[in-house]
């Protein structure tokens, strides 16, 4: 496995955009937080502000109050299984970060889900051979370059640049 100041490195490049020709940052915030971890759980590296991915008590409300139940929802699994496709991973849908998303997309070429949020945003996830990639963006927050905001298709191309060179990286 790389070393954590590698994962760190990784991380940052998905926040920011990269010119890869010459490893320098073409401007910074294309995501709003990112996050690496092993297929089995394990945590490899995650920015400051990313969520942290918990087994949690959700209350999902039915047609009428006697119909609202609270479920067990394990997040990391809820990643995993959006990132190969699966729009309903758990009883509660999709949780990440103790906010809930929809499936909105999954590209086949790369491999990432793009999914959204109520109140804007949403997020990208892809895997590799022994990983997840996670990345969120704010919809429409700035970057450093005026000309460039957080967007799905910008979060959805870091995540896949990010998951193809880890794959090519043997992870």
């Amino acid at each position: 496995m790389a070393e954590a100041n590698a994962w760190m490195t990784y991380v940052q490049q998905v926040l920011d955009k990269y010119d890869w020709n010459t490893m320098t940052p073409v401007y910074t915030g294309a995501c709003e937080a990112a996050a690496i971890y092993g297929q089995d759980g394990s945590a490899w590296a995650w920015s400051p502000n990313f969520p942290e991915l918990l087994p949690r008590s959700v209350t999902i409300e039915g047609m009428s109050a006697a119909d609202t139940k609270t479920v067990q929802v394990d997040e990391f699994q809820c990643a995993m299984l959006a990132a190969d496709g699966n729009r309903n991973p758990s009883e509660a849908g999709i949780r990440l970060g103790d906010a809930k998303f929809m499936f909105v997309a999954r590209d086949d070429a790369t491999g990432v889900t793009i999914l959204s949020k109520r109140g804007g945003g949403g997020a990208a996830i892809g895997k590799t051979n022994t990983a997840i990639l996670i990345a969120f963006y704010e919809k429409d927050k700035p970057s450093s370059d005026p000309k460039f905001v957080q967007t799905a298709g910008v979060c959805a191309q870091q995540v896949a640049d990010m998951c193809a060179y880890l794959k090519e990286q043997g992870y």
